[in-house]
């Protein structure tokens, strides 16, 4: 276990980010609920209680890692919760020798099933590329794990942010389902953007639920599919610069260095960085596109039908948008991290030949997307060109 110092405190988020899970607000704000008694993330009460951070390695850090590794998935358990500034202790989970840490930190013993039940809970959100709350729901829920639904809640700070584009969503939603009666300004529809993702059962949604003509058994998974779909659309636009200006600098990367095979070699596996961003890029463009379209024709037509199916369908997509999403925005933000520590001008081969490789095998959906890394591997400009195009398309909803 390492000593983490102060400023513990940037970590509270109060729910889900991409990059934390806030466990130590939320045995504040929901601990005394059954739900969160009876179907905790984690049987162990200090590690219910942590924070779990998905962590960009220092360069000191990663021999600890065999040197490959971008970014690990760190626990860190605070001294006090009512005082964060006296820090914590911290464990990665990919570590070696994370498993005795916890038993030595926790007095947990290997032959408790609970233990190991925490242990391999732990694992299986190490190899998630993100902590979004709605892939983080839809991991559990494959697993067959039972988690109370208050550990995925999006955290204040992302819904204060989202506020505005959700409740552009929710006044022309219904202001198209009643003439534009039932809101008379666009504050009432941020106050609904809130609620919406604070206590989607308050009766003052009530006219969402007309909107989209569901019947009460249906609204819960509607709600919670639109909420979902606009989390992505709006954490789509959030990135979009982020992610372009990554593959700009791939595209053009100056290499310095480098023998004729190590060249040859690294043209393909920036290559094949271009195509898995670009294929990744186009699995979340046509989700938020289609849901555009439905959203459009209500619009437009006045009947929900296509829309509801589609927003019941949605949860079901929210795991591949969550690693598509996580992936993109991993590699880019480390690119962007590593790009700011040194500085401007030519990367060395010695670099390039630890970098690439990593962004590509981050971005890979399965082992036989690196198997054509050693295949001739086209870069396609349009890759990126397309990408800019994106970004002049003005329709509803649009990202």
């Amino acid at each position: 276990m390492k000593h983490e110092g102060g400023r513990l405190a940037l970590l509270k988020k109060g729910g889900s980010t991409a990059r934390v899970i806030d466990l130590c607000s939320l045995v504040e704000s929901h601990g005394h609920l059954p739900e969160y008694m009876m179907r905790p993330m984690f049987f162990d009460r200090r590690l219910n209680t942590s924070f779990l951070v998905k962590h960009t390695l220092r360069p000191w850090e990663r021999d600890e890692f065999g040197g490959a590794r971008r970014t690990v998935t760190k626990v860190i358990f605070p001294m006090c919760a009512q005082d964060l500034d006296l820090g914590g202790m911290s464990v990665f989970i990919e570590s070696r020798t994370m498993e005795n840490a916890l038993m030595d930190f926790l007095g947990g013993s290997p032959e408790s099933e609970r233990f190991q039940s925490d242990l391999e809970r732990l694992r299986s959100l190490s190899k998630l590329p993100s902590f979004d709350p709605y892939l983080l729901y839809e991991h559990f829920r494959r697993r067959g794990d039972k988690i109370a639904r208050c550990y995925f809640q999006v955290s204040p700070d992302v819904v204060t942010q989202m506020s505005e584009y959700v409740a552009e969503q929710i006044d022309i939603l219904v202001k198209a389902a009643f003439g534009g009666a039932a809101v008379n300004s666009r504050a009432k529809s941020r106050r609904l953007a809130e609620i919406m993702f604070e206590n989607q059962n308050s009766e003052e949604l009530s006219a969402l639920r007309q909107a989209l003509r569901m019947t009460e058994d249906e609204y819960n998974g509607g709600i919670y599919g639109w909420k979902g779909i606009l989390y992505y659309a709006w954490s789509v636009q959030d990135a979009y610069t982020l992610l372009l200006n990554f593959l700009k600098d791939v595209r053009h990367i100056d290499i310095i260095g480098t023998t004729t095979a190590e060249q040859a070699y690294l043209n393909k596996v920036t290559g094949r960085i271009m195509q898995l961003s670009g294929e990744r890029w186009a699995r979340l463009k046509s989700v938020i596109e289609n849901y555009n379209d439905q959203f459009q024709t209500f619009v437009e037509q006045g009947d929900p039908l296509a829309l509801k199916n589609f927003l019941l369908r949605a949860p079901g997509l929210f795991f591949e948008m969550g690693q598509d999403l996580g992936s993109l925005q991993h590699v880019a933000s480390y690119w962007r991290f590593w790009k700011g520590g040194r500085g401007a001008g030519p990367l060395p081969a010695s670099e390039a030949l630890e970098l690439m490789p990593g962004f590509a095998a981050e971005l890979a959906v399965t082992h036989s997307d690196m198997e054509g890394i050693h295949d001739p591997v086209i870069v396609k400009p349009e890759t990126i060109d397309g990408m800019k195009s994106e970004k002049s398309k003005k329709t509803t909803g649009t990202w």
